[in-house]
């Protein structure tokens, strides 16, 4: 880069900083986070790493809500009281 004129540099860092982005993106695990992520075409990997964390907990925020809104007791098939199963046929 020694060889490199002002503008050369300016331009080669704001290309390295963009794969570097890209990079960061393809890399999430969820389909979801990608296209959120890439919807609000940030420039700065700070910006895009606080979007990607901020959709990650709303999505685990509503796993969390799903998952205890169906933690009910388990409800007998025989009678339909709440609390206890229905015995398999055969089973002690």
């Amino acid at each position: 880069m020694q060889d490199c004129e002002q503008d050369e540099r300016a331009g080669i860092l704001t290309l390295a900083d963009k794969l570097r982005n890209i990079c960061f993106v393809q890399g999430l695990y969820s389909d979801r986070i990608k296209t959120t992520v890439m919807s609000w075409n940030h420039s700065s990997i700070d910006d895009i790493a606080e979007t990607a964390l901020e959709e990650e907990s709303a999505i685990f925020s509503k796993n969390e809500r799903y998952k205890n809104s169906n933690a009910a007791s388990p409800k007998c098939t025989n009678c339909n009281k709440l609390g206890q199963l229905a015995r398999l046929p055969g089973a002690t």
